[in-house]
C-alpha cells in the first residue's frame, strides 16, 4: 500500500488501518538469503509520502523480502509528512529482509516528519539484510525527521541482523535526527552482525541495540536492551557491541533514567568491548548529560 503525494499538501491526513499485508507463512532456508516465499511484497509493506497528516494502525505487514535494488521497510513515511498529527500504531511487522545489495531494511522507517509523531505498540521481529553501506544498515526503528518532538514507546523489537561480511554495522533503534525525542518502555533484542570484516570497534559499524546519533534534548526512559549471543562469522579484531549508545558531544541535553542494559554478547579477538553503555570520548558539562538510575549487566569482555 503505498500513498505518493509529491507536497504535504497533496491531503489532509491518510489513514491506513487494519490490513494483512504479505504472504503469509515461515520464511526459509532458516537464514537468509531466503527463496520462500518466493512471490511476496518486494519493497515496502505500506509507504506514504505527500500528506499533512497520516495514522498507520493495527496492520499485518510480513515477508517483505526482496533482490530489487533499493531499500526496504515494512512502514515506511517517505517524503513530505506534515505537522501531522501522525501516528504509526500496533502494527506487527515480521521478515523484513533485503536478500543482496546495499540497501537498508527497515522494520519502521521515519524518513520524514515536521510535526510531532507517535510509534508505539508496534512488534517488530526479523530485519536482515547484507549492506556494504553505513547509510543501508538494517534497523529495527529508524528515526530522522526535522520533528521537534515525538514519542517512540512500547514496541517490542527483536532479530536485528547485518549479514554483510565486511562488518557494516546494525542498530535496534537508531535516532539520527529531529529533537526532544521521549523513547521509552521499549524492548530490543538480538541485534547482531558478521565480525569477518573487523575494525567495527565503532558506534557506525559496532552493534548496537539504542543508539542516539542525532538532535537534542531526548528523554530515554524506562527501555530494556538486552543483547546476548556470539558475533555471526570469523572471529577477527576490533570491534564494538553496545546496549546503548550516545555518538557525540553534540547530542546536548539527553535524559537517561531508569533503563536496564544488558550486554553479554561474545566473540572476537582483540580490541574487543562487549559493554552496556558507550558514551563519547571527551564528553564535558556541556553535554548538560542527565544519567540517573539505570542498571547495567555485562558479560566477561
Amino acid at each position: 500500500v503505498f500513498f505518493n503525494g509529491a507536497a504535504t499538501t497533496v491531503s489532509t491526513g491518510v489513514t491506513i488501518t487494519n490490513n494483512t499485508i504479505g504472504t503469509p507463512g515461515a520464511a526459509t532456508p532458516a537464514t537468509p538469503p531466503y527463496t520462500a516465499p518466493a512471490t511476496t511484497v518486494y519493497v515496502r509493506g505500506i509507504g506514504v509520502a505527500g500528506a499533512t497528516a497520516a495514522t498507520i494502525a493495527g496492520n499485518t505487514i510480513q515477508n517483505v523480502i526482496s533482490y530489487v535494488g533499493v531499500g526496504v521497510a515494512g512502514v515506511e513515511l517517505t517524503s513530505a509528512i506534515g505537522a501531522g498529527p501522525i501516528g504509526i500504531n500496533n502494527n506487527a511487522i515480521t521478515n523484513v529482509v533485503q536478500n543482496s545489495g546495499s540497501f537498508y531494511a527497515r522494520g519502521l522507517s521515519l524518513a520524514s516528519a515536521s510535526g510531532t509523531y507517535t510509534a508505539s505498540g508496534n512488534t517488530i521481529t526479523n530485519i536482515q539484510n547484507f549492506s556494504a553501506s553505513s547509510s543501508g544498515q538494517p534497523n529495527g526503528i529508524f528515526a530522522s525527521t526535522t520533528a521537534t518532538s515525538a514519542t517512540i514507546e512500547l514496541n517490542k523489537i527483536t532479530t536485528v541482523t547485518n549479514r554483510n561480511t565486511g562488518t557494516w554495522g546494525v542498530q535496534g533503534v537508531t535516532l539520527t535526527a529531529g529533537n526532544n525525542v521521549t523513547v521509552r518502555n521499549n524492548t530490543i533484542s538480538d541485534v547482531n552482525q558478521v565480525m569477518t570484516g573487523g575494525t567495527a570497534f565503532s558506534t557506525t559499524f559496532g552493534v548496537v541495540g539504542l543508539r542516539i546519533a542525532g538532535g537534542t534534548g531526548h528523554k530515554i526512559y524506562h527501555n530494556s536492551v538486552n543483547m546476548f549471543g556470539t558475533l555471526l562469522g570469523t572471529a577477527t579484531a576490533s570491534n564494538l557491541t553496545a546496549a546503548f549508545a550516545i555518538v557525540g558531544t553534540g547530542q546536548t541535553g539527553i535524559d537517561v533514567r531508569n533503563n536496564i542494559l544488558a550486554n553479554t554478547m561474545t566473540g572476537g579477538t582483540t580490541s574487543i568491548a562487549h559493554v552496556p553503555v558507550f558514551l563519547p570520548a571527551s564528553g564535558t558539562s556541556a553535554m548538560n548529560l542527565t544519567w540517573n538510575n539505570n542498571a547495567y549487566y555485562t558479560g566477561s569482555t
